[in-house]
């Protein structure tokens, strides 16, 4: 239904522990190459279930500037990102 039937909504969407920069660098200790590596395999599967389902999935980065935001993190997430 359009917008006049239904007052505007927000959807909110929860990230992926699994995603987090502050849980994967901070607490398990990845590397800035490692976690590139872990966003680029989760992506690349969700990608794939989304081929297989023919659905659009949402794929959700926590991202935060003291942590990602680093030389080295930013180096290793620009080349995951172009690939």
């Amino acid at each position: 239904k359009n917008g006049e039937d239904f007052p505007p909504s927000v959807l909110c969407l929860p990230y992926s522990m699994e995603t987090n920069d502050f849980s994967l660098v901070l607490t398990r200790h990845l590397s800035p190459k490692d976690y590139a590596s872990a966003l680029e395999s989760h992506i690349e599967q969700l990608a794939k279930e989304s081929r297989e389902s023919e659905e659009p999935i949402v794929v959700c980065l926590g991202l935060h500037t003291f942590v990602s935001g680093t030389p080295a993190a930013v180096n290793e997430l620009g080349k995951m990102l172009t690939r």
